[in-house]
């Protein structure tokens, strides 16, 4: 089974309920936070907020981040996303949402050091 189990899952869905926006930035911080990444990585960010919002709020997703330690752990979780009935994302977009996603948790990880 993926990083994820179905409880970790709710008790992931449950934090973000308690800490939302208060662990996150708003959108315009988030926008401009982004504009700092290398052009590469930047330019990942529409797939990623088209496909991870689909399905739930991006600050779901940059708290469920918070939980991860490396890019395995985030791949684990795209991956397991993108096996879910319904998503949006296909095989393909795998590696580049977790490309972004692991940049976005290793920038967020340097800052808090």
């Amino acid at each position: 089974m993926g990083i994820l189990t179905r409880g970790r899952v709710v008790v992931l869905a449950a934090l973000s309920l308690v800490v939302g926006s208060c662990a996150g930035f708003s959108a315009a911080e988030q926008e401009r936070k982004i504009s700092t990444f290398p052009d590469d990585v930047q330019a990942d960010w529409p797939l990623v907020k088209e496909r991870c919002s689909s399905c739930h709020s991006l600050d779901r997703v940059f708290v469920a981040l918070e939980t991860m330690s490396d890019r395995a752990d985030v791949y684990d979780l795209v991956e397991e996303m993108a096996d879910e009935g319904g998503s949006p994302i296909a095989d393909d977009e795998i590696d580049p949402i977790t490309d972004f996603l692991e940049y976005y948790r290793a920038e967020a990880e340097w800052e808090s050091d």
